[in-house]
């Protein structure tokens, strides 16, 4: 079996299980790091989600055998929101961590087996939503897909 593109699946995971109702009636732009936008995209009402490979995957053999073992692949998600949903201003805190547990809902919704390849998927880390850079609210978290097998 052919592995998946793991930055395309949870890109995809991410867009079509979207609920805007949890997000202030906002669903954000869904763009991966080859998507040359520029972040002036995000304008009051929209949010941008950034999704591209966090680290190279990584393979750990399991018992003698050399071609089975454990494959992960960790993928970040960026999040940038405008801080506004809809026509009502919103505290920006509270809207962004709004996106946060939407993006955590999606992933504990498609934990396990998220596709045909790969068989389990978590959030390694749920960001802080400190860090804010311009106008925009900011926060980074990683998503890990993990297989066990042989080498595909």
């Amino acid at each position: 079996m052919a592995a998946t593109d793991s930055v395309a699946l949870v890109k995809k995971l991410l867009s079509d299980n979207w609920s805007a109702a949890s997000t202030d009636s906002v669903t954000p732009i869904f763009r991966g790091r080859d998507d040359r936008e520029e972040l002036k995209e995000v304008t009051p009402g929209k949010d941008l989600i950034r999704v591209y490979s966090g680290r190279p995957r990584t393979r750990t053999r399991l018992g003698n055998r050399y071609e089975f073992g454990r494959y992960e692949d960790s993928v970040t998600v960026d999040v940038m929101t405008s801080g506004v949903g809809g026509a009502t201003p919103i505290a920006p805190g509270v809207h962004i961590t709004k996106v946060l547990e939407e993006i955590e809902r999606i992933v504990n919704l498609k934990k396990n087996n998220p596709d045909a390849y790969w068989q389990w998927m978590e959030i390694d880390q749920l960001a802080s939503t400190e860090a804010e850079y311009a106008k925009f609210n900011r926060a980074l978290t990683n998503v890990i897909l993990r297989r066990w097998g042989n080498v595909p």
